[in-house]
């Protein structure tokens, strides 16, 4: 049941407001928190790994969305562009990912575990989000 509760959990207004009041690890509650964030970066460590890494995890993201996306089109369902292997633009995708997901969840995350290795997983989405800026096709 826990293991489920922290995947399935996508908001970060627990952790946000834990900072605040601060971290008490006797609190129940608050360990709850802390692994519903530290679960959501595991899955998305995909943007914070070295760029050779990162680049194949994002076609691979790519290539499912849009296998979902061509299934839904052959039920005639609307499909967003990020869904769409016709319109999508993938350095805008994955630059928005990171924008939007990623970066503020690694953040919050470094904010909390204030250690060198959380700082050098945030330069590492930094310098990912820089290099999907500059794809314009993906490598194959």
């Amino acid at each position: 049941r826990r293991v489920r509760e922290a995947v399935v959990s996508t908001q970060s207004t627990g952790m946000k407001a834990l900072m605040v009041s601060g971290y008490d690890p006797e609190n129940t509650e608050h360990r709850r928190i802390v692994l519903r964030l530290a679960m959501k970066c595991s899955d998305l460590c995909n943007t914070a790994r070295p760029w050779s890494t990162c680049v194949q995890w994002g076609k691979l993201v790519l290539e499912e969305f849009w296998r979902q996306g061509d299934e839904e089109k052959k039920m005639m369902f609307d499909v967003t562009n990020m869904f769409d292997r016709d319109q999508c633009v993938p350095s805008k995708a994955l630059t928005g990912f990171i924008d939007y997901i990623a970066e503020p969840l690694f953040t919050l995350w470094a904010d909390f575990c204030d250690t060198s290795f959380t700082r050098d997983i945030c330069r590492l989405v930094d310098n990912n989000r820089s290099h999907w800026e500059e794809v314009i096709t993906l490598p194959v």
